[in-house]
């Protein structure tokens, strides 16, 4: 099976996900090796169609339906029966990576928060839903704006150091000059990387 995201679910997901529903198929039986499909892995990856079977994580798991999560990531993941992925993986029964809850209300969170982080056997971290994924999004944003500050001063940088370097054939130097006139920027050295 290609790279996609699958997720351990419980069978009450639909409850909590309120905005998700079956769009083809049907949902997957509890204790079985079945698969329910977001719509865009259904149409991003080849097989994910209802009927197919796949085989992934040392399992054989047919595909039963397909989920729109209206326009969520979640439409691109691949959800199945989690007591039977931790099986697949032998993984343990009682370790979970994320839990999902609904609250009576808003209010009722830093009471939840303070309830859970309380038990010592518990190392969790509690937060609501949108926070989280904004966490998420703001880390890789900062991931980018790293990774683009270091591509960009490498192209800036190494111009002039291929200009002041003796062992650059004129030749070179030449074939940049004749860009730079082109772009109309001759004067401009060291804001261009020309690559061979």
């Amino acid at each position: 099976m290609p790279t996609c995201r699958s997720r351990g679910v419980s069978a009450n997901v639909l409850t909590i996900r309120k905005n998700t529903k079956v769009a083809q198929g049907r949902m997957f039986e509890p204790g079985l090796s079945e698969l329910v499909v977001g719509k865009n892995a259904n149409t991003t990856y080849s097989g994910l169609t209802v009927g197919n079977t796949v085989d992934f994580g040392g399992g054989h798991w047919r595909v039963v339906g397909v989920f729109d999560a209206g326009g969520s990531a979640f439409d691109s993941e691949v959800w199945c029966d989690a007591r039977v992925l931790d099986d697949v993986y032998k993984r343990p029964s009682n370790v979970f990576q994320s839990v999902t809850v609904h609250l009576t209300s808003p209010d009722a969170l830093q009471q939840f928060k303070d309830s859970v982080t309380a038990d010592p056997r518990l190392n969790v971290d509690v937060s609501r839903e949108i926070d989280y994924y904004s966490k998420q999004s703001t880390r890789m944003t900062q991931l980018i704006t790293i990774l683009g500050g270091l591509v960009a001063s490498v192209m800036a940088i190494a111009p002039s150091l291929a200009r002041s370097t003796p062992c650059i054939p004129r030749l070179r130097n030449a074939a940049a000059n004749r860009y730079h006139a082109r772009l109309g920027i001759r004067g401009a050295r060291g804001s261009i990387f020309v690559l061979d």
